[in-house]
């Protein structure tokens, strides 16, 4: 299967070595998790550029629910992550 990376390469990968699970890496130096898809809302924790979390759910317009490995949730703008 062809991939492409978050710098924007394509390559070959082998499809058994694909997760289902979806994930999306932070791209901006540092961003703020929401409790809420709004720029107004408070602060659930801070992610840094590199930082993988999973995808919860894509419902909400320009946002992405996300999860990180410590079970902390929240949402961040489109934007501020690669491989929504």
């Amino acid at each position: 299967m062809r991939v492409r990376d978050f710098a924007g390469d394509l390559a070959w990968v082998e499809r058994k070595a694909l997760s289902d699970r979806r994930s999306a890496m932070v791209v901006v130096p540092t961003v703020d998790v929401r409790v809420q898809p709004d720029d107004r809302a408070a602060s659930a924790f801070q992610a840094v550029q590199g930082v993988v979390l999973d995808i919860v759910d894509s419902n909400s317009p320009g946002w992405v629910r996300v999860r990180h490995r410590d079970g902390a949730t929240g949402f961040v703008r489109l934007r501020e992550v690669w491989g929504q």
